[in-house]
């Protein structure tokens, strides 16, 4: 289909979309209407009044059409009604993404759009960007799933002959620009299963707290689909006390990301947070051995992390039981991982994304062989476990040696129990210069940090120490490095 200047662009509207979704969610309310299905601040709907607001809010839409060969943007800051949105429009075949920023808008490369903002949030600027792209902006009314009377069993479906929409994940941007990968049937179903397989814990009793991840995000997306295709119970809050939607003591998983285990163990010690019955999942970053240790005493014994990304899925679950788990990983699908040499890239050979949607440059990079190639370093030990060494654009060369970041920053932030570290290297006029960027939790002085460097590297000459109150992050709680080095005033690096 041309876009409005005459450019092709890509529909997505071809690929045969799952489903299984919202439909899963229709057969629920049919046969358990009262069962707990979401929980949003201090409320819980049932499968029943779940699938009523998103017949309601499909009856809004055939209203006001959003046509099936158009990419719905939607906007919110409240994720349940993001849900509730993109349900329904799902079930009218129509192909969602989730925005972030009204600047992102005009960077999605998806072609003809139609952006859907729910209110009451303003969003300033997202009408002049949206009339910049050439696309209509629709307001749904937040009152628009209110009426929640009783709705007949054979209304809980998808309209006869009605194609299902699929939704368009985002990747993490950490480098400042997003990829995109289309949701469809058959990755939903390996993605089903393989959650499932790892965590076989899941089931209809399931009660999965998911705080306010984004619906851009893979975990976002597709943990609470899969916990409604079992009949369990999503847990979504966006309060500044996270801890707030733990306190209920009922919650059976919850996934975080380190800066967002931080602010749970910053919760006052008055607050009783622990719960043995509930695992903890930690993705999106490095679990420091501090932060393992706290969450152990103050959260749960179980705690686990992941290794994975949105184009591969999840490769390896490992519950920390001792300080080495923090580095070295257990993984899912050992036959389907590589390392190529002793430490060298990683890949995992796959069956589900086949690209990135309108970026066959960024495929060709990434996509080879019946591979995908995520860019980190990793090293495989005797017993299967593996540990990773770093992105391949953050490895530091020092007089012609080269390094992986990732061990340095591990090492520098259990030394100084720092928040967070980032080290990277950059050529200037002097030479090869490596930067030191930390977020300390406590006094330390450039010298100290300088000296705990060079334990790791004797060899650098040049070491540059930045300090900043917080790093810049994307809603998955990775750092932005492109705007992190932008912020520093460090120009002509590439990641």
């Amino acid at each position: 289909m041309p876009s409005p200047d005459g450019s092709q662009t890509l529909v997505v509207a071809g690929f045969e979309g799952a489903g299984r979704d919202v439909d899963k969610i229709f057969a629920h309310a049919r046969a358990t209407p009262d069962r707990p299905a979401l929980t949003y601040l201090d409320a819980t709907d049932s499968y029943l009044a779940l699938a009523s607001r998103i017949l309601e809010a499909r009856a809004w839409f055939e209203r006001h059409p959003v046509a099936a060969d158009q990419v719905a943007v939607i906007y919110t800051t409240d994720m349940a009604r993001g849900w509730i949105v993109g349900l329904a429009l799902r079930s009218l075949g129509v192909n969602t993404v989730a925005g972030r920023l009204p600047g992102d808008l005009e960077q999605l490369g998806l072609g003809v759009l139609s952006v859907v903002v729910i209110e009451p949030e303003p969003w300033p600027g997202l009408g002049e960007a949206a009339a910049r792209a050439g696309c209509p902006l629709i307001t749904v009314p937040n009152d628009v799933w209110d009426d929640n009377g009783a709705v007949p069993p054979e209304a809980m479906q998808r309209p006869a002959g009605a194609a299902t929409g699929n939704h368009i994940v985002l990747t993490s941007a950490t480098t400042g620009a997003y990829k995109k990968v289309v949701a469809e049937s058959g990755y939903e179903a390996e993605e089903v299963l393989d959650r499932i397989a790892q965590f076989p814990e899941l089931c209809g009793e399931s009660v999965v707290n998911m705080f306010n991840f984004g619906l851009w995000t893979a975990i976002g997306y597709f943990v609470p689909m899969i916990v409604w295709r079992l009949g369990g119970r999503i847990v979504l809050d966006n309060r500044l006390e996270p801890w707030l939607s733990l306190i209920a003591g009922d919650v059976t998983m919850a996934y975080v990301q380190p800066e967002l285990l931080g602010r749970l163990l910053a919760a006052p010690p008055r607050i009783p947070l622990r719960n043995d019955a509930m695992t903890l999942v930690v993705i999106a970053g490095v679990l420091s051995e501090a932060h393992w240790l706290a969450a152990r005493e103050r959260l749960t014994a179980d705690v686990r992390t992941t290794l994975g990304s949105t184009e591969a899925g999840c490769c390896g679950v490992t519950r920390i039981e001792a300080a080495e788990h923090l580095t070295w990983h257990s993984l899912h699908r050992p036959e389907q991982v590589e390392v190529i040499g002793e430490t060298g890239q990683l890949r995992v050979r796959m069956n589900r994304a086949a690209g990135y949607l309108g970026d066959p440059d960024a495929t060709r990079l990434f996509f080879r062989d019946g591979c995908f190639y995520p860019g980190d370093l990793a090293v495989m030990r005797e017993d299967g476990r593996m540990a990773l060494r770093g992105r391949v654009t953050d490895v530091i060369n020092v007089l012609g040696d080269k390094y992986g970041t990732l061990p340095i920053e591990s090492a520098l932030q259990a030394r100084f129990k720092a928040e967070a570290v980032h080290v990277f290297s950059h050529q200037s006029q002097e030479g090869e210069e490596v930067h030191v960027v930390i977020q300390p939790g406590g006094p330390i002085t450039a010298a100290e940090l300088k000296a705990g460097l060079l334990a790791d590297l004797p060899l650098v000459d040049h070491v540059r120490v930045h300090w900043v109150e917080r790093f810049p992050r994307n809603n998955m709680g990775k750092i932005e490095r492109a705007v992190l080095k932008a912020r520093l005033g460090i120009v002509g690096t590439t990641d």
